[in-house]
């Protein structure tokens, strides 16, 4: 009977928890040592309990029975489900476990049925390995097992690191890593071995096929196989897991299978050798009669066939077996005859074997042959509907009548002209090539009308309208009238000097003729605009006026008059008041000497006279500009 799986958990809980012994005084923790988890430096000696892990992963004071995590206070912490190992750090923190690298003492933590040495540990009592559970010595990492101390191993002892054991390791568990235990009896692993291999088997269809081994070592598993293929590929047999294997109901078609086990112990796996299955019989022999093969259907030989074991013969006595294959009588294949057979369906090639098949078979390709269109003077042919691969004759033609001509397109001759319709012609619509020509009526064309002798006035000639005449017949339709001259169209007129300089001369130019001008003068009149000081010229303006038409037309221009230039008396200007820089005042009782008095009037005099023809100078001047 299978133990329920919480209860056997709940008595490999106790039994490391309480029917084992527990490690030294403890106080290292190598939780926080592992990656990720960061490591733990106060020592203290926290007191062993029970608790449950919470919902929020807080421990809850609990009796033995219902408890969850258990530590007895001597470096034993026992998990009884698995947690990860944040949950794991957390409840070494809870509880205060703390690692002490001073006195080099471990602890052994069990995480569900995973067990796990952390930092070195010496055991104080004696501690069991239950089945289905590991214990894994870490690399760098030394358990001590003192004289006295026995270490019970019914699963699995994993060594990375070391054991030293001047007690006993007992049990039979698996030890991984054996030689990294130093004790003074080493622990024997006994080699798994067959002490007796399986024989052939012979067995009537139906029966019972049964083989057996006998191993020897220690933790012995077995796993019996079969192969259909003579050990090519292999097959586990399902719950063939025992020294001896039965197949119940053995069948002809498992006739030479070859069996093996596989043995499995804590002193490694080895094969047996493979026994061969014989599967007897009695033939039951059902003669098949012999049948000819068709065009499309194999036949077959006469031979007689084991329903039993699937076998064939070609005798009655079962002496001369064959394969399956070799009872096959081919198709013989269709003869195509060489000529078409056909219906007003299709076409096709008779077999010549007479099996009646249609091979090659086609529905007709039709043509129609001697077709003749009918003309206007002419009857024709509808032609015959022929297969134009088996010149088989679907349909038979007919005669068409001749036709009548057809002329309904009339195209333009374009021939008409101002007095008469053109006009038009078709072809006919059968295309023999007669035609058909009629008057085009209403075609007629209106005149075309241009201008002939027009003559455009000038300013001083006559002009002529011209005459309206027709292009197409040159018939006079209207007579042309005369224009009068439209006489000259003066426009602004262009100003300058006569050569005198007296007078404003207007130059006029006909807009409609340039060659037409006419010229007027005038003479202005002259105001003074700005008059002239001792120092400065003056500005006259003068104006002439012309008239043309009755329209008058006037022009302005300016002219410059001279400075008038100082007249001094006594050193000082009669008009400005300027004192004259070179006058000299003459002593009363100084002698004026005649000589230079001379000179000094025709300075005078010369200058007064050049002043005045400066003056007329510069008025005649700006008169000419």
């Amino acid at each position: 009977m299978k133990m329920d799986v919480k209860l056997r958990r709940f008595l490999v809980f106790a039994l490391v928890a309480f029917a084992v012994g527990v490690c030294a005084p403890a106080t290292a923790v190598a939780v926080g040592d592992e990656p990720g988890n960061p490591p733990v430096t106060d020592t203290v000696e926290p007191a062993g309990g029970y608790w449950t892990i919470d919902d929020a992963g807080a421990l809850i004071p609990a009796g033995e029975e219902e408890c969850d995590v258990h530590y007895n206070g001597e470096g034993l912490l026992v998990i009884r489900d698995a947690v990860p190992d944040d949950a794991l750090q957390a409840i070494v923190d809870e509880l205060g476990i703390a690692p002490s690298d001073e006195d080099g003492s471990g602890l052994i933590v069990f995480n569900g049925d995973a067990g796990a040495v952390h930092g070195d540990a010496t055991l104080t009592g004696d501690l069991v390995v239950g089945e289905g559970q590991t214990l894994t010595v870490p690399e760098d990492t030394i358990l001590t097992i003192p004289e006295g101390v026995t270490l019970t191993n019914e699963g699995t002892l994993e060594v990375l690191g070391s054991v030293t054991a001047a007690g006993t390791i007992a049990g039979a568990g698996t030890v991984v890593g054996a030689e990294r235990i130093d004790t003074p009896d080493p622990v024997s692993v006994v080699p798994t071995a067959i002490e007796e291999q399986p024989d052939d088997v012979t067995v009537a269809a139906g029966g019972d096929a049964t083989a057996s081994i006998v191993a020897s070592g220690t933790g012995l598993s077995y796993q019996w196989q079969y192969s259909a293929d003579g050990g090519t590929t292999w097959v586990n047999l399902d719950g063939a897991t025992a020294e001896s294997c039965t197949y119940s109901g053995v069948t002809v078609d498992m006739d030479g299978y070859v069996f093996r086990c596989v043995v499995t112990g804590e002193g490694g796996s080895v094969t047996s050798e493979v026994a061969t299955l014989t599967v007897t019989h009695d033939h039951q022999l059902i003669e098949v009669e012999a049948k000819a093969p068709t065009c499309t259907d194999d036949g077959n030989i006469a031979y007689w066939y084991c329903d039993g074991c699937g076998c064939y013969y070609r005798d009655a006595a079962g002496t001369d077996e064959i394969a399956e294959e070799q009872t096959v009588d081919p198709a013989t294949d269709h003869v195509p005859a060489a000529t078409w057979s056909s219906d007003e369906h299709g076409h096709w090639h008779a077999c010549e074997n007479g099996c009646g098949a249609k091979l090659n078979y086609a529905e007709h390709t039709t043509v129609v042959e001697g077709k003749k269109d009918a003309t206007c003077t002419k009857d024709g042919y509808t032609g015959d509907t022929t297969c134009s691969i088996c010149g088989y004759e679907i349909a038979t033609g007919k005669v068409v009548r001749a036709l009548e001509h057809s002329f309904t397109t009339y195209v333009s001759n374009d021939d008409a002209t101002c007095t008469k319709d053109g006009t038009e012609t078709a072809t006919c619509d059968n295309g023999c090539g007669a035609t058909d020509t009629r008057t085009d009526k209403g075609s007629k064309l209106d005149h075309k009308v241009t201008t002939v002798g027009a003559v455009d006035p000038t300013c001083t000639e006559k002009g002529y309208t011209g005459d309206k005449v027709c292009e197409l017949c040159d018939k006079v339709l209207e007579k042309g009238k005369a224009v009068d001259a439209s006489g000259h169209e003066w426009g602004e007129p262009t100003w300058c000097w006569s050569e005198d300089g007296e007078k404003f001369v207007a130059t006029f130019t006909c807009e409609r003729d340039a060659d037409h001008t006419k010229v007027l003068t005038a003479t202005p009149k002259v105001t003074v605009k700005t008059k002239p000081t001792c120092t400065k010229t003056g500005e006259r303006l003068y104006k002439g006026t012309v008239k043309l038409d009755g329209v008058e037309y006037s022009a302005k221009a300016t002219g410059t008059i001279a400075a008038t230039g100082h007249d001094f008396e006594d050193g000082v200007c009669t008009v400005c008041g300027k004192k004259d820089p070179d006058y000299v005042k003459w002593a009363k009782d100084k002698e004026i000497l005649p000589a230079t008095g001379d000179m000094v009037m025709v300075g005078v005099i010369g200058v007064a006279l050049v002043g005045v023809l400066a003056l007329g100078a510069g008025v005649l001047l700006k008169r000419r500009k």
